[in-house]
């Protein structure tokens, strides 16, 4: 699916227009593409993600966080990710 977001201005987080519960996995990329954001709604924990730079980070996140912009995500990894609830964000 690609980055919806590449060579465009930032936006504000009030324009998303789907969010999506990741697919999880250690070896393939998010099949709904880069992501624009995360939140959480339901138990805070980790989470391992690659970005779209395929920078490879883990961070705690807790219940109702939602991304700041210029989280693009293209991997939610299975390992290492014990938050739930999880909701990738795209505008």
């Amino acid at each position: 699916m690609g980055d919806k977001l590449a060579g465009r201005e930032p936006f504000a987080p009030e324009t998303w227009s789907d969010a999506v519960a990741p697919t999880a996995s250690d070896t393939v990329d998010e099949p709904t593409g880069v992501s624009q954001g995360i939140v959480c709604t339901g138990t805070a924990g980790n989470i391992k993600v690659t970005l779209v730079n395929n920078t490879t980070l883990t961070i705690a996140i807790a219940t109702g966080w939602a991304g700041r912009q210029g989280w693009r995500i293209q991997r939610v990894w299975s390992t290492g990710t014990t938050a739930t609830g999880l909701l990738l964000l795209y505008v």
